[in-house]
C-alpha cells in the first residue's frame, strides 16, 4: 500500500516550494509520486517541478478541486492507477489553493491501494490573517491539518507570527505548528519531515474526526467557490520586457494570485509569481519554455487586461 500525504494551503502560501524541498530530501531515498491539483485549466506549478532534477512520477488534475464532485471520480481512478502501475512508497498530493478538504477522509482512504497518513497545511502568515475572516476554505484547511507550516516567516514580525499561531490553535488545537522560510523547518520545530514521511506506522489523521461530523458521501463534497475566478493567458509571441515590468507593478487589488512563465523579447524566459500581499510580482529567470502561460486568480478578473 502507498502512503498518502495531503498538502493544502491557500493561494501563494508555498505548497510547490514545499514539494520541491521534499523531492530534494526524499526522491533518491524512496519512490515518490506527486499529484498536483490546479483550480484553473492549466498548471504552471507542474512545469516548475519538471525543471528540477529529481526523480518522481507526476499526475496533473486541473479545472477544479479534487474535493469537488466534478473531479471526484477522475481523482480516485488516477490515484488507483498510479498505485497499480508505479507502486510508489509515498504519494504527495498538492491540493488546489482554493480547495475545502473538510471531507478528505472519504476520498483518500482505500484499504487495498492507499491510505491517508498525514495532512500538512502551509500558511502564509500575512495572507492568512487577511483572508481567513471571509474565505471558509482557509479555515477548513487548518481544521483538518495534522501539521501546520507557517511559511515565509523571514518576511514577518514576531508579533504577527504569534497572532497567526493563536488563530491556528483556535481553529485546531491538536495540530503541530512549525515556522519556516522557503519551507525549510527551523531546528527547534515541534516536528520534522522525517517524522512525517519515514514513519512506517503512519499517524492518526485529523480528517477522520471531521468526516464523522460532516458525512462522507461524495455528493456532499464542497463545490467551487463562486466568488473567485481564474483565467489563463497564453501566447506564443515574445512579450516586451518593459510592458511585462509595468504589468508586474500595476496588478489590481482584486487579484489574489498570479503564477506562470513568460517568454520575453530580450531573449530570456521568466517565472512570474505574485500573491496579494506582495507589492509587485517577482520575475525569476528560468530554463527555456515553449510559450507564455500565466494563471491569474482573483475576485473580479473579468475585465482584467493582460499585456
Amino acid at each position: 500500500m502507498s502512503k498518502v500525504v495531503l498538502i493544502t494551503g491557500f493561494l501563494g502560501s508555498g505548497k510547490t516550494t514545499l514539494l520541491g524541498r521534499l523531492l530534494e530530501i526524499y526522491s533518491q531515498r524512496i519512490r515518490v509520486a506527486i499529484i498536483q491539483n490546479e483550480y484553473a485549466d492549466s498548471s504552471c506549478d507542474s512545469a516548475q517541478l519538471k525543471m528540477s532534477k529529481w526523480n518522481f512520477e507526476l499526475v496533473e488534475l486541473n479545472r477544479g478541486s479534487i474535493f469537488c464532485i466534478c473531479l471526484y471520480s477522475d481523482f480516485r481512478r488516477e490515484l488507483q492507477r498510479l498505485v497499480e502501475e508505479k507502486s510508489p512508497d509515498l504519494i504527495l498530493i498538492e491540493a488546489s489553493g482554493l480547495c475545502d478538504p473538510i471531507s478528505v477522509g472519504s476520498l483518500l482512504n482505500d484499504s487495498s491501494h492507499f491510505y491517508l497518513s498525514h495532512i500538512i497545511t502551509v500558511v502564509d502568515p500575512s495572507l492568512f490573517l487577511k483572508m481567513s475572516g471571509y474565505v471558509k476554505s482557509i479555515n477548513n484547511q487548518v481544521r483538518v491539518a495534522d501539521s501546520v507550516i507557517i511559511n515565509k516567516c523571514d518576511r514577518e514580525a514576531q508579533l504577527q507570527i504569534e497572532q497567526v499561531i493563536k488563530r491556528i490553535k483556535l481553529l485546531n488545537p491538536y495540530a503541530a505548528v512549525a515556522c519556516a522560510s522557503f519551507a525549510d523547518l527551523k531546528e527547534s520545530s515541534l516536528f520534522s519531515y522525517d517524522q512525517i514521511f519515514l514513519n512506517q506506522n503512519g499517524v492518526h489523521s485529523a480528517s477522520g474526526f471531521l468526516n464523522e461530523a460532516t458525512g462522507s458521501n461524495p455528493a456532499s463534497l464542497t463545490t467551487r467557490l463562486q466568488d473567485i475566478h481564474s483565467h489563463v493567458f497564453r501566447t506564443t509571441k515574445r512579450v516586451d520586457k518593459g510592458i511585462l515590468l509595468r504589468f508586474c507593478s500595476t496588478i489590481p487589488e482584486s487579484v489574489i494570485r498570479v503564477k506562470g512563465f513568460v517568454k520575453c523579447e530580450d531573449g530570456n524566459d521568466y517565472m512570474i509569481q505574485y500573491v496579494s500581499t506582495d507589492k509587485v510580482a517577482s520575475l525569476t529567470p528560468c530554463d527555456e519554455i515553449s510559450k507564455t502561460e500565466v494563471i491569474v486568480i482573483g475576485t473580479n478578473n473579468q475585465d482584467f487586461i493582460f499585456w
